[in-house]
């Protein structure tokens, strides 16, 4: 096997020829056994282009580089999608795209934290599924350079996620954050609005004689237009902001803000609250509108959700209203609707059956 160790490079080397034409790259890999594997695949992969005219190797970073030129003026994610195919590349840039596959890029991805410095989320693992997902299509749908499309399948998620806290928890959660952060989350506990659309709100978008916010297609999940009634309390915050940015309500916050990781898990810390996400106030907002009353339909509708299934995981918190709801049909309730004349004629077939 003719796998070696350039001087200073962790990562073993492969060279072979093939009918008198050389080749050479690194294996991706610090193990010598998995280095011997890739080459002897690579080995027999050249001999079928040249001697059988089959597909020539594409490798992860080739098809990267070929995917960042083509998607860079498309996705509005494209920086972190550079980010993420830069990481992979680290272990398997050198790799045939057509052999990547799900545990590879697990493997890949143990060394990597999150911000709180755990292990990384199943949704942030997907992420990095989801672009070698793309990359691979792409290569057998548009550039006909593999011979398959993607087999790789995307880890099962738990999207029924219902975290929220009370009134109190929440005054003590913004008491702890810096001044300018304060602000944004109120409005999210009074909108139910994303992070990104408080962080990047524009004046722009605020109608306060019609006390609503619509946010453009382009600036909104799901590529489409969404408009939402303000409450008192979030046109007087709003207002409250009046002068201190010409474009921004809250000013060049961007997504994240500046120390805002950092602020955030202080002021949780100082609250005493647990497994809590920004994110998790648009759960809130949602808990607490629930809890007081607010149907599931005028819910979806508030907080722009496509669907009711959408909003199912909030019902629980309603039992009230539904023991609202059974106690409509009491006996006594059907006598008044008979004795008001509002009951719609019996079903000739009804009539029937109770004549018999």
């Amino acid at each position: 096997m003719s796998v070696y160790k350039r001087k200073g490079s962790p990562f073993w080397q492969i060279q072979f020829s093939v009918k008198g034409e050389k080749f050479q790259r690194s294996s991706g890999t610090k193990s010598r056994d998995e280095a011997e594997l890739i080459e002897a695949k690579l080995k027999q992969e050249v001999w079928n282009q040249l001697v059988h005219g089959k597909l020539p190797i594409l490798t992860l970073a080739e098809a990267s580089e070929k995917w960042v030129d083509e998607k860079a003026h498309e996705k509005r994610s494209i920086h972190r999608d550079i980010e993420r195919l830069c990481f992979l590349c680290e272990s398997m840039g050198q790799h045939p795209l057509e052999t990547i596959d799900r545990d590879m890029v697990l493997q890949a991805l143990k060394p990597k934290r999150s911000k709180s410095n755990g292990p990384i989320s199943a949704g942030t693992i997907n992420a990095y599924l989801s672009i070698i997902i793309s990359v691979q299509n792409a290569a057998f749908i548009d550039w006909k350079l593999t011979k398959e499309r993607s087999r790789i399948r995307k880890l099962p998620l738990d999207n029924k996620r219902n975290r929220w806290i009370t009134p109190e928890q929440a005054d003590a959660l913004e008491a702890g954050l810096p001044e300018r952060f304060k602000k944004p989350m109120r409005l999210c506990l009074l909108t139910g609005l994303r992070q990104k659309n408080v962080f990047d709100l524009r004046w722009e978008w605020i109608n306060v004689a019609n006390r609503t916010v619509t946010i453009p297609a382009k600036h909104y999940k799901g590529k489409r237009e969404f408009s939402a009634p303000l409450n008192q309390d979030a046109i007087a915050l709003i207002r409250s902001q009046i002068g201190y940015h010409s474009v921004f309500v809250f000013g060049e916050m961007g997504l994240l803000g500046g120390g805002f990781h950092a602020a955030w898990n202080k002021a949780k810390a100082d609250a005493g609250i647990t497994d809590f996400r920004w994110h998790d106030l648009r759960h809130t907002w949602a808990s607490w509108h629930v809890q007081l009353g607010t149907s599931l339909q005028e819910l979806m509708e508030l907080g722009g959700w496509k669907s009711i299934d959408m909003v199912l995981r909030y019902a629980h918190l309603a039992p009230s209203q539904k023991h609202c709801a059974a106690d409509r049909l009491l006996t006594k309730s059907l006598q008044s609707l008979i004795d008001s004349d509002h009951m719609i004629s019996a079903s000739p077939q009804t009539t029937r059956a109770s004549e018999v």
